[in-house]
C-alpha cells in the first residue's frame, strides 16, 4: 500500500513537473516514466541493503551457534571424554596385568591343575569386547568434531563409558579370583 502511494505521488509530481517545463505530451510521459523508474530503482537498492544487513546478522548468529555446539564446548562433555579415556587406559593395563598373572600361575604349577581355564577364556572374551570398545571410542573421537553437536557426542560417549565400566568390573573380578588362586606365586603378581 505504501509503495503504491509513493508511485502515485511520483507519477503526479512528474506530470506536474513535466508540464511546467515541457510543452509536449510525450515529454511529460517520458519524464513520469523516468521518475517512476528512479523511484523503483531506489526502492530496490534499499531492499538490497536491507537484505545484506540481514545476511550479516544471520552469519553472526550462525557463528555464535557453531561456537556453542563444539565437542568440548560444555564442561560435562570434557569430563565424560576424559573419564572414558582414563577408564579405557586403566582397563588395558589391568588386562595385561591379569594375563601376566595367569602366565605366572601356569608357570608355577607347571601347567597342571592351575584352575584358570574358565578365567582365561572369560578374559579373552572380555579382551575382544574391550577392543571393540576402543574402536568405538576412536570413531567417536574422530567424528566428534564434524557431527552431531554437543548433545549427541555427550550421549554417545556416556553410553560407551557405561559399557566400559561394566566390562571393567568383570575384569577386576577376574583379577581378584586369579590372585586368590596364585598362592605363593602371588609374590610375582602385578
Amino acid at each position: 500500500m505504501k509503495t503504491t502511494k509513493i508511485l502515485i505521488m511520483l507519477l503526479i509530481s512528474s506530470i506536474c513537473f513535466g508540464q511546467s517545463h515541457s510543452e509536449s505530451i510525450a515529454d511529460v510521459m517520458v519524464a513520469s516514466q523516468k521518475m517512476m523508474l528512479y523511484g523503483l530503482l531506489k526502492r530496490e537498492k534499499n531492499l538490497l541493503r536491507e537484505q545484506q544487513n540481514l545476511i550479516e546478522k544471520i552469519k553472526k548468529e550462525e557463528k555464535s551457534y557453531q561456537d556453542k555446539i563444539g565437542p568440548l564446548s560444555n564442561i560435562s562433555n570434557t569430563i565424560v571424554f576424559l573419564t572414558l579415556e582414563k577408564t579405557l587406559r586403566s582397563m588395558k593395563k589391568k588386562i595385561s596385568n591379569v594375563e601376566t598373572n595367569i602366565r605366572i600361575r601356569k608357570f608355577a604349577t607347571f601347567g597342571l591343575r592351575h584352575g584358570l581355564s574358565r578365567y582365561e577364556s572369560e578374559l579373552k572374551r572380555l579382551k575382544k569386547y574391550f577392543n571393540k570398545l576402543e574402536e568405538e571410542q576412536q570413531v567417536i573421537n574422530t567424528v566428534a568434531l564434524a557431527s552431531g553437536g554437543a548433545g549427541y557426542n555427550y550421549t554417545a560417549t556416556l553410553k560407551l563409558l557405561l559399557r566400559a565400566i561394566k566390562v571393567r568390573g568383570k575384569i577386576l573380578e577376574i583379577d581378584k579370583n586369579v590372585k586368590a588362586l596364585m598362592g605363593a606365586s602371588r609374590l610375582f603378581a602385578k
